[in-house]
């Protein structure tokens, strides 16, 4: 039969495995979910160049057939220029 004090023991070490258990999954689960911004981040970014690229897209494809254009959407292609200093996907600046 254990003694009270050796039962006690017995138990911190049990409790002290049980936290260092539940760190490492804490740290697992971190880890998940910052792949996942990652991730997702990255589907942001391909998203705003899909949608740069329909944008540009529209504009010529309206400028060709003589259609009206959409204000909301020259600014914004106005808006991207403006922002990266370059034209758009274009490894050459403008001034």
């Amino acid at each position: 039969m254990a003694s009270g004090a050796q039962l006690g023991a017995e138990v911190k070490s049990v409790a002290a495995d049980v936290a260092g258990y539940l760190d490492s999954l804490i740290d697992k689960a971190n880890g998940f979910i910052n792949s996942l911004n990652a991730v997702m981040e990255l589907r942001r970014a391909a998203v705003r160049r899909f949608d740069a690229y329909a944008d540009a897209i529209d504009i010529v494809v309206k400028d060709a057939a003589g259609a009206a254009q959409d204000v909301d959407q020259l600014t914004r292609v106005i808006d991207r220029v403006s922002a990266s200093g370059r034209l758009p996907y274009s490894s050459v600046g403008y001034s």
